[in-house]
C-alpha cells in the first residue's frame, strides 16, 4: 500500500511538471517583441518681442525607466523683450521639475525666463522606442552646440538592426548600439527635424527564465518516469 501511495504522488508530481514545461513553452511562443510605431511630438518655442533664439539644446530619454530630460541655455543677447518658453512634449508627464517657476497643461510645459543662463526639465513620461519622432522648433533658432538626441532604450527594449532606416534634417551622432541612440540636429535653416525608430522589446530574459523552466521541468519528468518504470519491471 505504501508503495502503490509513493506512485501516486510521483504520477502527481510528474503531471505538475508537464504542465510547467508546457506552460513554459507557451509562454515562449507568445511573447510579443514586436511595438506598434507611433508618432511623438517635441517642440520648443520661444515667445519675445524681440529674442528668437535658444542655445545648447540637448533632449534625453530613458525609454526603460520612463525618465525624460531637456536642456537649454538663454545666453545674455537672447535675454530681450521678457522671453518666455512653451514646450509641448510627446506625451502627458508627471514629476516635472524646472528650475523656474512654470505652468502645465497636460502634454505642455510654460514659463518665463526670469534671467540668462542654463535651464533644465526632468519629468516622467512613458512611451516606446517604435514610431516617428518629430521636433520641431518653427519660430526660434537653435545655436551653440550642436542640439542632439539621446536615447537609452535600457533594458526592456533594444534596437533593430536597421533601427533607424530614415531621418529628414538629422544625422547620426555617433555609432549607435543596440541600446543606445544619438542623433544630431543638422546645420540648416529648416525648423522640424524627425527620424523613424524601430525598437523591439528585449524579451531574451523572459525567453531564458521560461527555457529554464520548461528543460527542467522536462528533464525531472523524464527521470521520475524512468524510476517508475524501473519499479514496476523489478
Amino acid at each position: 500500500m505504501g508503495k502503490g501511495r509513493a506512485v501516486t504522488v510521483e504520477i502527481l508530481f510528474l503531471l505538475v511538471l508537464i504542465i510547467i514545461a508546457i506552460v513554459s513553452f507557451n509562454y515562449i511562443s507568445n511573447i510579443d517583441e514586436y511595438i506598434p510605431p507611433q508618432k511623438y511630438l517635441y517642440e520648443i518655442e520661444l515667445e519675445s518681442t524681440v529674442a528668437d533664439t535658444i542655445s545648447d539644446l540637448k533632449i534625453y530619454h530613458d525609454f526603460s525607466n520612463n525618465k525624460g530630460e531637456i536642456n537649454f541655455l538663454i545666453k545674455d543677447e537672447d535675454y530681450l523683450g521678457k522671453p518666455s518658453i512653451n514646450i509641448h512634449l510627446p506625451a502627458k508627464f508627471s514629476n516635472l521639475k524646472v528650475n523656474a517657476e512654470f505652468q502645465k497643461e497636460e502634454s505642455i510645459v510654460s514659463f518665463i525666463i526670469l534671467k540668462p543662463g542654463s535651464y533644465t526639465l526632468t519629468y516622467d513620461m512613458f512611451m516606446e522606442p517604435s514610431g516617428t519622432f518629430v521636433f520641431s522648433h518653427t519660430k526660434t533658432k537653435l545655436a551653440g552646440t550642436i542640439p542632439k538626441v539621446e536615447f537609452d532604450l535600457g533594458k526592456k527594449y533594444k534596437c533593430t538592426g536597421n533601427c533607424i532606416p530614415n531621418f529628414s534634417y538629422m544625422e547620426i551622432a555617433k555609432a549607435n548600439s543596440i541600446k543606445e541612440i544619438a542623433i544630431e540636429f543638422e546645420r540648416t535653416e529648416n525648423t522640424i527635424h524627425y527620424f523613424d525608430l524601430i525598437g523591439i522589446r528585449d524579451i531574451r530574459k523572459q525567453q531564458g527564465v521560461a527555457i529554464a523552466f520548461g528543460v527542467s521541468s522536462l528533464l525531472s519528468a523524464i527521470l521520475i518516469i524512468k524510476e517508475i518504470l524501473e519499479r514496476f519491471y523489478k
